[in-house]
């Protein structure tokens, strides 16, 4: 899905919170919720609370938006990363960066858990251009497990838009240490992906 920032697109999109909120009623009423037409109207929602600056209500819509996509069988990782992106930007700017701290991944037998980030290591953010900083700079990478919870290992998948990116996102996430559920062996749990996305306000 592409995001469209013309005038037009942000004015309809700021009129259409309403509608999607209609819509995913009835689609939760009449037991449409397998397949992606309900996540889409999240997302849309999402947009929709975006642009009029009502961020929480549009951290919620995307949260929704991501947890039905990740169930939906044909979802495309672009899709997925789009929300997840959208997600970040806005909780952002909503100040809840609390969220950001803990993550579900699936367990060596399938089953979702949740790990937080116990410590976390600050990235430095390179710039480019004539030392400027970029909006919406993004690193995808997986991540692996060793003893206590400690990164053993981080590969790169994705970035942007330079490999400096992606190298100053390995720099400091090798220092962070993940925090999970009781009775769990981090060392167990299969390599899962993050997705890190920058995004600086302009005043």
């Amino acid at each position: 899905q592409k995001l469209e920032r013309s005038p037009i697109a942000r004015s309809e999109r700021r009129q259409s919170a309403t509608y999607a909120g209609k819509a995913i009623a009835a689609m939760e009423a009449s037991g449409m919720t397998e397949g992606p037409d309900l996540p889409a109207a999240y997302f849309v929602k999402g947009l929709a609370h975006e642009d009029a600056k009502e961020y929480e209500e549009a951290v919620a819509a995307y949260e929704m938006a991501v947890s039905l996509y990740e169930a939906y069988p044909n979802v495309t990782q672009d899709e997925l990363r789009t929300i997840r992106s959208r997600l970040s930007i806005a909780r952002l700017d909503s100040g809840d960066t609390e969220d950001n701290d803990t993550l579900d991944v699936r367990n060596a037998d399938g089953n979702i858990i949740t790990l937080s980030i116990k410590k976390k290591r600050k990235i430095s953010i390179p710039k480019v251009r004539g030392n400027q900083r970029v909006d919406g700079s993004r690193v995808l990478a997986q991540i692996t497990l060793g003893e206590g919870g400690k990164v053993s290992q981080v590969d790169i998948l994705e970035r942007t838009p330079t490999s400096d990116f992606g190298e100053a996102f390995e720099i400091g996430v090798k220092r962070w240490v993940f925090e999970v559920p009781d009775g769990v062996d981090p060392t167990t749990i299969p390599p899962f992906n993050f997705s890190y996305v920058t995004y600086f306000r302009r005043r």
